[in-house]
């Protein structure tokens, strides 16, 4: 039969309050803003061999109706193939809705065929791309991504798990529409051709300061 994205919402008694079918493609990833009063999924169909565009969708809460839906682009990496199948790849801010994940680079580009990391910004009200605060290409061959956003700091920390450059699990912090530089950076194994020491992981704010933990 057909195959459907569908997000379904439940109360504190976990009965089903509403459900909406957003698409056809993947769901990889669904967070709620900080207020509660909207829910965003991350979209996609593409994999290593399918390609597919990759979206936001916005909805409000608890009525599931989509506020807008729009594409996440990229001028330099591809994410019509995803590399790899991440669900680690959403977060959300009051205004800002943030994609962290690897792609292709684009052909003409410098990197052409080549992988690396990608993070786009959207503006939560409008959906449009902020293109002044997203940033391609901090690592090359990466082989795991992740990340996440504290709302007593409004900041986001992301990291990128690489093979090659660097061969190494690296942490950026990300404020005030502005990458702050390598924030840590711990040295790995990887054979520069798609393989590394980090396979699985995750980042978590601490909801009691404006810190963050990773594993």
């Amino acid at each position: 039969g057909d195959k459907n994205a569908v997000v379904v919402l439940f109360d504190s008694e976990s009965n089903i309050v509403s459900t909406k079918v957003i698409g056809s493609e993947k769901v990889r990833g669904l967070k709620f803003e900080p207020s509660g009063a909207h829910l965003v999924a991350l979209v996609s169909g593409g994999t290593a061999v399918y390609m597919s565009p990759s979206y936001f969708v916005k909805m409000e809460v608890p009525s599931l109706e989509v506020v807008w839906t729009e594409p996440i682009e990229s001028d330099v990496v591809g994410l019509e193939r995803w590399t790899p199948d991440n669900s680690d790849a959403i977060a959300v801010s009051a205004d800002r809705y943030v994609l962290h994940s690897a792609g292709v680079c684009r052909s003409g580009k410098w990197c052409a065929s080549h992988q690396g990391d990608t993070t786009q910004v959207l503006n939560a009200s409008t959906g449009e791309r902020i293109t002044s605060e997203g940033r391609d290409w901090r690592a090359s061959h990466s082989c795991k991504q992740m990340i996440a956003y504290n709302p007593n700091a409004d900041a986001f920390l992301y990291a990128n798990a690489g093979d090659a450059y660097p061969k190494a699990l690296q942490f950026n912090r990300w404020s005030g529409g502005r990458v702050k530089g390598d924030t840590a950076k711990f040295d790995s194994w990887g054979n520069g051709g798609g393989k590394q020491g980090v396979t699985q992981g995750a980042i978590k704010a601490d909801p009691s300061s404006t810190g963050f933990a990773s594993v």
